[in-house]
């Protein structure tokens, strides 16, 4: 049997967790969230990955970027005029 294709993409929910998708499509979300127990399922796994990773790396939004990509990225940017 086929399965049926999701009403609500990944993406979808990961743009909701970012609060970053469109009031009207927010809204029917969250509509579908409370009639929808495997969605909610969905999302709350989708939050605690993204817990998770955060947890994980969020060291390195402390560490310096090397100096050596800093002038890697900076020889392919054009030249500025002043």
């Amino acid at each position: 049997m086929p399965q049926k294709k999701p009403k609500v993409s990944d993406q979808e929910l990961e743009a909701f967790l970012d609060d970053e998708l469109e009031p009207a499509r927010r809204q029917e979300i969250i509509s579908m969230l409370k009639e929808d127990p495997t969605l909610l399922k969905r999302l709350a796994a989708n939050a605690q990955l993204n817990n998770n990773l955060s947890r994980l790396y969020e060291f390195v939004l402390d560490e310096p970027i090397p100096q050596d990509l800093i002038e890697i990225v900076e020889s392919y940017m054009p030249d500025k005029e002043t």
